[in-house]
């Protein structure tokens, strides 16, 4: 769901990679006696060879710009969340709890107001949304930042209390259980959950933002290690995410449930069964359903009764249509066309 977000995440990340293989090449320069790369080297003022303030400083800027991008994809994964509540819920039939966590947020903005994380914002507007959210007036939005905004670094108990809050009950776990963050967890310490793996990040970022012992320095490896355990654990966070804000539409928007898979041939070929006036069309996407997972996927091509098609509305209920997926699918999963 959050693909623009992922877009950026993998920018930021690889331009922090690509600066790693720099200092890298600088490394390995030592010793190295070929004439034309001595030439390079001189002609930009860089030394073979690391210093301790070159490793302090590789290991600083690595360790406290993949926590800022860690820190802003959470809080953009929480605000997409936010934004979803209303499509589910009235104002005043939000649970008590969220409630009052948001007049405490509120409460928190007006005080802080002036602060610079929150320049686009006007107290004004604040208080109005707020108190056009008292009376239950329809359409409605929360002001995110009164739900996102935290004190603590973001460990996995202030990432549940900050989705917990909002209605997502345990969502570490779903992330924890996912296999590439277990991998990833695992590439680093076998041992160690995943869990404390994160602590011990937010740990060398703590440290790294007010200086580092030298014998705390990480190397190439170790910090490449770190880049892929924060890059699985925000993807992670999408695709627990995802199924979260499907299941809510299956609920409260059951219309969005064009139908599902009944049969699935090679060739990413299925049929569905299609709700009555379900319309669908070649460059969809669609999403496809099952309790703890789901494929995102274009319709790539349709046919009804062997004849192929470009555009069809369901009849009836149990309309059948067989689709050309761009990915495999697996029979019985939900057909969903979301409204991003």
């Amino acid at each position: 769901m959050l693909s623009t977000q992922i877009q950026i995440l993998e920018k930021r990340i690889a331009a922090i990679e690509d600066f790693l293989r720099l200092y890298d090449f600088k490394e390995k320069a030592v010793g190295v006696t070929d004439a034309s790369l001595q030439s390079i080297l001189s002609a930009a003022s860089i030394k073979p060879g690391l210093t301790l303030e070159d490793r302090a400083f590789r290991h600083c800027s690595v360790i406290t710009n993949l926590y800022a991008i860690y820190e802003h994809f959470v809080t953009t994964a929480l605000s997409l969340w936010l934004s979803r509540i209303p499509r589910y819920y009235r104002f005043s039939g939000l649970p008590d709890s969220l409630k009052n966590k948001y007049r405490t947020g509120i409460s928190r903005l007006i005080r802080d107001i002036q602060r610079r994380q929150f320049g686009h914002l006007s107290l004004d507007s604040v208080i109005e949304n707020y108190h056009k959210n008292l009376k239950d007036e329809t359409p409605w939005h929360f002001v995110h930042e009164a739900l996102t905004i935290h004190e603590a670094n973001l460990r996995h108990s202030e990432i549940n209390e900050l989705f917990g809050a909002s209605g997502i009950i345990n969502f570490w776990q779903h992330i924890e259980a996912d296999p590439e963050v277990k991998s990833q967890a695992d590439l680093i310490d076998s041992q160690i959950s995943a869990e404390r793996h994160l602590s011990d990040f937010i740990n060398y970022r703590n440290d790294a933002s007010h200086g580092v012992m030298v014998d705390e320095l990480l190397g190439q490896q170790p910090l490449s290690g770190w880049i892929s355990f924060i890059k699985a654990i925000c993807l992670a966070m999408n695709r627990a995410l995802t199924i979260n804000v499907l299941m809510q539409e299956k609920k409260y928007v059951p219309n969005c449930v064009v139908g599902c898979v009944s049969e699935k041939f090679s060739n990413n070929i299925v049929v569905a069964k299609l709700k009555a006036q379900q319309r669908i069309r070649s460059g969809d996407l669609l999403f496809f359903l099952k309790p703890r997972s789901y494929v995102f996927a274009e319709v790539l091509s349709i046919q009804v009764d062997n004849v192929a098609q470009t555009d069809i509305v369901s009849l009836a209920d149990g309309f059948e249509v067989g689709l050309q997926i761009s990915q495999e699918v697996q029979e019985d999963a939900d057909v969903i066309s979301l409204v991003l």
